[in-house]
């Protein structure tokens, strides 16, 4: 199959999740609107990927398995940026679920939720940094051409809704909604944007 036929399976199984959570999702559950709900789904996004590299980055043998690395050498040689990345992810996760833990859930104040959100945002911030430096060209490259494509995966549906919105069409996208979009869009952006690269044609 190729690469896109591939994504695409991947994609469908997470809408039909997606579908199936918000089918039975109980009436009377806690308090999570359509705007959290949203952020919890990318929240796991970014959370599940996370916890495999974290695992693969640990465990050689499972890193192998997984086919995020080649063989033994290319983990040794590829572990500390790919690990930086993993915890990235964890922290933009958790970044996530302590916004849905202060709104609309109510289990934080906001003071706490915001400072949390800024010592989580630093350090995604820093791995982010880290990553970067432990690129080589063709990496770096990659995540070049990501930026831009998560800059249109914001720009044109985000243009979009608030275009609708302004016309009384649809209701206004709320700043939960936002966030979700950008970290979603720059999740898929460095997936299409390495799979452009013919990178992941063997190993999704």
């Amino acid at each position: 199959m190729a690469w896109w036929a591939k994504l695409a399976l991947w994609g469908a199984a997470g809408g039909l999740v997606g579908y199936a959570v918000g089918r039975f999702w109980p009436a009377e559950d806690p308090g999570l609107d359509a705007s959290g709900l949203i952020a919890l789904l990318v929240a796991t996004m970014y959370a599940v990927p996370g916890i495999l590299v974290l695992v693969g980055c640990l465990v050689p043998r499972a890193g192998i398995a997984l086919r995020m690395f080649a063989d033994h050498e290319a983990w040794e040689d590829e572990r500390a940026i790919t690990l930086h990345s993993g915890i990235g992810c964890l922290l933009i996760a958790v970044f996530l679920m302590t916004l849905i833990a202060a709104h609309p859930l109510g289990l934080l104040t906001a003071e706490a939720a915001f400072a949390l959100c800024l010592l989580t945002g630093a350090a995604a911030g820093w791995m982010t940094w880290r990553s970067w430096a432990l690129m080589d060209e063709l990496w770096r490259r990659v995540s070049a051409e990501a930026t831009v494509v998560a800059f249109y995966l914001v720009l044109v549906p985000g243009l979009a809704w608030s275009l609708a919105a302004h016309l009384q069409l649809a209701a206004a996208l709320a700043p939960l909604d936002w966030i979700s979009l950008i970290l979603a869009a720059s999740l898929v952006a460095s997936v299409i944007a390495t799979a452009r690269r013919g990178m992941l044609e063997d190993r999704i």
